[in-house]
């Protein structure tokens, strides 16, 4: 792949009159070309994105004549579930109360 992906996270405008602002995140997509573009995809979208490239990559090795292990890939897939355990485990230590209070008017 060439281009890169940069996560952004701001502090958006909320179309609730109770909140200080709203926790935004969106990506920013920079084309080998060099051109930008900001997408914020559904969780949906990500996994669906991740599967794909994942299946064309190795489409990729066997056209290009590469060496087409499939255990290879099958290793990214098993990191990719490793790394969601552990963020489950970051995902319990948060503190929502006050992440909650953070962005709620007083």
């Amino acid at each position: 792949m060439s281009g890169k992906i940069e996560l952004k996270i701001r502090k958006g405008i909320p179309k609730r009159t109770d909140l200080n602002y709203y926790p935004y995140w969106s990506w920013e997509v920079t084309g080998e070309c060099g051109n930008k573009v900001t997408i914020s995809p559904t969780w949906d979208d990500l996994k669906e994105a991740l599967k794909k490239t994942i299946k064309h990559e190795l489409k990729v090795d066997l056209v290009s004549k590469r060496n087409p292990d499939k255990s290879r890939y099958m290793k990214k897939i098993q990191e990719i579930c490793e790394m969601s355990k552990s963020l489950k485990m970051e995902i319990n230590d948060y503190d929502l109360e006050e992440i909650y209070k953070e962005c709620v008017k007083k």
